[in-house]
């Protein structure tokens, strides 16, 4: 993680710093002066871009080294998202950083002893228990989004969306989820129409909710794809469900990032 210690009087426009990806492949998320994530992106010599200028007020960037593309796993590539049971890193107060998204437990934050942590890792059970709303913020577009939950009953549990829309059916409700089963969970796959980069969902959940995980169907790059991914692209809550049924949550949800031989080079470039 590097901090940018002038981010309040950051203020020029044209002049620039930049972060540049020499050889390999590293995800870039740039923190904006209230810990926001303002950018997350992959950068590498065959991704669309190996240079990322840091916009004004830039508060910090946090660098994650990405294996090889021939190393990448076939399905678990096109999920992002997290499971409480995982410990993501902790790039800011309550922003979390999971695989290929984020995570903001609205007014939370994860704790060391009596201080908040603000750089390090941490359980997303400590902040997602009870009553509790929390967004997950994909930097690809969801084709479909899945909500895994434990206890609870009736309607105690909304989903927000902002980025893409829910269809709607001829009565004018949006299309129900649908269930799948996780051994003691429920999962809730949502269709998604619509989405951009950037895609938030929120999850809202009462007291007696626990939210397990909250994880996406991400369609593969074009340079990614294979025949044998087609079925997700063509109907991505199938696919979601099929695949929990299969592997189950846990399994199916991949680490932020994982241990291997792969080195990514990364230099700072003055504006």
């Amino acid at each position: 993680m590097l901090e940018l210690p002038d981010a309040a009087r950051d203020s020029d426009a044209l002049r620039r710093p930049a972060l540049v990806v020499r050889s390999g492949r590293a995800r870039v998320l740039v923190l904006g002066p209230a810990g926001a994530v303002t950018a997350d992106v992959v950068l590498g010599a065959a991704e669309p871009a190996d240079t990322l200028r840091l916009p004004p007020a830039t508060r910090g960037a946090v660098l994650i080294g990405l294996p090889d593309r021939q190393d990448d796993r076939e399905e678990e590539d096109r999920i992002a998202g997290w499971v409480t049971s995982v410990p993501l890193p902790s790039a800011t107060d309550g922003v979390l950083v999971a695989a290929g998204a984020v995570v903001d437990a609205v007014g939370r934050v994860p704790e060391r002893g009596v201080a908040p942590l603000r750089s390090g890792w941490a359980l997303p059970e400590e902040l997602v228990g009870g009553r509790s709303a929390v967004t997950t913020t994909f930097a690809q577009p969801p084709a479909a989004v899945a909500v895994a939950l434990e206890g609870g009953a009736g309607d105690d549990v909304a989903l927000g969306v902002e980025g893409a829309e829910r269809p709607v059916g001829r009565d004018g409700s949006p299309e129900p989820p649908v269930l799948v089963s996780d051994g003691p969970r429920a999962v809730l796959v949502f269709r998604l129409t619509g989405a951009r980069a950037g895609t938030a969902v929120t999850v809202t959940t009462g007291a007696a909710r626990r939210l397990y995980a909250v994880f996406a169907a991400v369609p593969a790059t074009p340079d990614r794809d294979h025949g044998d991914r087609e079925a997700l692209a063509a109907d991505p809550v199938t696919a979601l469900c099929d695949a929990v049924s299969r592997l189950g949550v846990e399994a199916l949800v991949p680490a932020p990032c994982e241990p291997g031989a792969d080195l990514a080079e990364v230099v700072w470039k003055e504006g």
